[in-house]
């Protein structure tokens, strides 16, 4: 089992957080993840929901209306 540094793993995320907001799917951002990063599928998930996570968090600052409308 490898050992993944913090460093690494936030890199990842950040990766797939800035994939999600692009409008990819959250299958092609983890063929993606497991492609370039090398790791399985069950990390490339850990790493999307993280993503999904923060993306759940910013919808606090934004009006309903707004998302409405979009």
């Amino acid at each position: 089992m490898a050992v993944v540094t913090r460093a690494e793993r936030k890199r990842r995320r950040c990766d797939a957080l800035a994939r999600l907001t692009s409008g990819m799917g959250v299958s092609q951002v983890t063929e993606t993840l497991v492609r370039d990063y090398k790791i399985t599928r069950r990390s490339a998930n850990l790493d999307i929901s993280w993503a999904s996570t923060q993306i759940v968090k910013n919808l606090g600052k934004h009006e309903k209306k707004d998302l409405m409308a979009w």
